[in-house]
């Protein structure tokens, strides 16, 4: 309410110009109306956030862990609807607000991490989730001292917005339509998806279509499947892999080396730090300890990423072992000539004269894949239909904006969401179908399997099939394992080694804290046992050397302690220095000549 003190003036300023208008039309102030409506939209965001924020702070002075976590995760969420509103909002109004959130979602970022990091070692409360979290009471949003009676003027002309609340915004109506339509695009995609799936790994739990097509071309590797292999032999892809593997391996070796000599230099410089002030209590310098918590935080965090992509690694290497003893593997490796040996047609079996008709199968799997194929036009049909449709159009073309209801609007959009029923009903069909049509697939292969099993050579021709099928997708699966663990290592490395800078800049800085110390220390005790040398030798000599200077006379002497240092300092012995400084009353330049015409 308070930030829409200033604005609320703008447009009655504005109003009070135009003195010919007690009710000034709208379509004058159309655009100061949009960023007043843009403006307050952010701002409100922005509050929510921090609303949320002050809450995850009173829980924390409350020791509710969980419900702070909460709080703090959705004063982000806030913040981030804010800033994407800002980025794709053309206003120049919204320019400050935008950099003040993008440093808001920095710090409430780190503040998140900073929280779950405290509850995961030391507190362990459960998170709420957001139903479970009290609405923040309106009074607690915003704290004004005066009653907006006082903050807003009294006002003197007729309210411009009396018009604007009864006209609907197009806009609104528009993103219904998107949301709308967007969702039941994504959820018809993933039901066509995942039936398509499971439609295909129920063929291939049954060998299908390779065992038919192995049987039908009289023997040989299935072609299909040979591509594959080729492809495999031709790319040399299991050495490659087997290479990928090792250097993931060294990799993985120097990530962790690096962390090592990282918390050997943290666990040096902290008992360096307690000996030297063991043996130097005076010493106020930086503590280590301190200085070194957010390092070791952060070394934390790193070692709990590093210790879950060891066991990663672990397990990939167990698989590489495999690729060298499994037979499996082997067979991706034989030519052509040898994996249709493997392959024996219908008729290699001794006694076997006649051949099964599966033709049937054959047109129903036929028929299935022309089913996985419409469904795949029809997707794209629709997403494409979608992408192209002008809504804005449409509705118009069905309203009068001037004069139109809601109720108007809504039976436009009923009429613009018709446009897409014809592909709905056809995607929802063909999903149907499909059941039906695996079921009759499966029953006839049923027949065609009790057949097979009279010839062993062609259930061992399956079982080629199997596992040559599982050692491509297991290779597969490697494959992207090994390029996530890669990416993670490129990433991870130069933090690594960034934070090894770090760490040795900062013990530079605490080594050289001490050796300062230890140099001012030292000159301190020098010049204390210089002034006590001299101030011994200048009581114990200047009396004998009074007395040489004067016969009979009493031993006393006024000579300076730090004027005989000084001389004392240039290799004149202390008991001519000490003579010839009494002899010419403590006159430093006289007694330097003395010294050395002596």
């Amino acid at each position: 309410a308070a930030a829409a003190v200033p604005l609320f003036s703008n447009v009655e300023s504005i109003a009070q110009q135009d003195d010919d208008s007690p009710a000034p039309s709208m379509t004058r102030f159309a655009s100061l109306v949009t960023d007043w409506a843009e403006f307050a939209r952010a701002w409100g965001m922005f509050m929510n956030s921090k609303a949320q924020y002050h809450q995850s702070q009173l829980s924390r002075e409350k020791k509710k862990w969980g419900e702070e976590i909460a709080r703090l995760d959705l004063a982000y969420q806030y913040a981030a609807m804010c800033n994407d509103f800002c980025e794709h909002t053309p206003s120049v109004g919204l320019q400050e607000l935008h950099t003040a959130v993008d440093e808001t979602l920095r710090d409430l970022k780190e503040r998140v991490d900073k929280a779950e990091q405290d509850n995961a070692e030391e507190h362990n409360q459960p998170v709420p989730t957001l139903q479970d979290l009290a609405e923040i009471r309106p009074q607690n949003l915003v704290k004004i001292d005066q009653p907006m009676s006082k903050l807003l003027r009294e006002k003197t002309t007729e309210p411009i917005f009396q018009n604007v609340s009864k006209a609907p915004d197009i806009k609104l109506y528009i993103d219904m339509f998107q949301s709308t339509v967007s969702k039941d695009i994504n959820e018809i995609s993933d039901l066509a998806e995942e039936r398509t799936e499971s439609g295909r790994k129920m063929l291939a739990n049954v060998n299908l279509p390779h065992s038919l097509t192995a049987y039908r071309q009289g023997g040989g590797i299935p072609e299909e499947l040979w591509l594959r292999v080729e492809e495999f032999q031709r790319e040399n892809r299991l050495a490659k892999l087997k290479q990928e593997l090792w250097e993931l391996r060294d990799m993985a070796e120097l990530a962790r080396t690096t962390y090592q000599r990282i918390v050997s230099q943290l666990d040096f410089d902290i008992d360096s730090d307690k000996l030297f002030r063991k043996e130097n209590p005076g010493f106020e310098g930086h503590d280590a300890e301190e200085v070194q918590r957010t390092i070791r935080l952060t070394l934390r965090n790193y070692d709990k990423l590093l210790g879950t992509a060891q066991d990663g690694d672990s397990v990939l290497m167990k698989r590489l072992e495999q690729l060298d003893t499994n037979p499996k593997y082997k067979l991706l490796q034989f030519k052509k000539t040898q994996l249709d040996r493997l392959f024996p047609g219908p008729g290699d079996a001794q006694g076997s004269r006649s051949t099964m008709d599966t033709s049937h199968l054959s047109r129903l799997l036929v028929e299935l894949s022309t089913l996985f194929n419409d469904r795949d036009s029809l997707l794209n049909t629709l997403k494409e239909e979608y992408s192209n449709f002008d809504v804005q159009a449409t509705i118009l073309s069905r309203v009068n904006p001037k004069t139109a209801t809601d109720q108007d609007y809504q039976e436009s959009l009923e009429y613009a969401q018709k446009y897409f029923d014809d592909l709905f009903r056809a995607l929802r069909s063909n999903v149907k179908k499909q059941d039906g049509l695996v079921d009759s697939i499966l029953e006839e292969n049923t027949q065609f399997l009790v057949a097979r099993e009279r010839n062993s050579n062609l259930q061992s021709g399956d079982s080629c099939i199997v596992m040559i099928e599982d050692a491509i997708e297991e290779i597969g699966r490697l494959s992207t394992h090994l390029k996530e663990g890669a990416d993670f290592y490129n990433v991870m490395l130069p933090k690594l080694e960034n934070l090894q800078h770090q760490v040795g800049d900062v013990s530079a800085r605490l080594a050289v804290e001490r050796l300062e110390y230890d140099d001012r220390a030292h000159r301190a005790r020098q010049e204390e046992k210089d002034a006590m040398m001299a101030k011994k030798l200048s009581s114990d000599a200047a009396g004998s050397a009074v007395a040489a200077d004067r016969p009979g006379g009493s031993a006393q002497s006024n000579v300076d302690d730090a004027k005989v240092a000084t001389l004392v300092a240039m290799d004149f012995d202390p008991a001519k220095v000490v003579a010839a400084l009494s002899r010419h009353n403590n006159n430093v330049d006289a007694a330097l000549n003395d010294l050395l015409s002596s």
